[in-house]
């Protein structure tokens, strides 16, 4: 394939994360700290379990989304939140 033809496919990760135009290069930063950089694919970024993919026009990213760690951390705290209520 022409690389140029890149742009013409839209796989179907990219497309369950909102990508029109793979013309633009991936970049994905966490809606609640800042990774992100090692991700180069919306592939990448499922298959290492980022969840909730959204279209953003950030300063160095086009993507926002919750990373692994923080929601490995959001689940923690929600289930301390359980044991010891307040």
């Amino acid at each position: 394939m022409n690389p140029a033809d890149r742009s013409l496919i839209i796989t179907p990760a990219e497309a369950r994360c909102g990508v029109t135009d793979t013309s633009i290069p991936f970049s994905i930063e966490c809606f609640s700290c800042d990774a992100g950089t090692e991700i180069d694919s919306a592939e990448q970024a499922i298959a290492k379990g980022w969840t909730n993919i959204q279209p953003d026009n950030g300063a160095a990213w086009n993507y926002l989304g919750d990373c692994p760690d923080c929601l490995k951390d959001e689940a923690m705290s929600c289930s301390q939140l359980e044991l010891f209520p307040q």
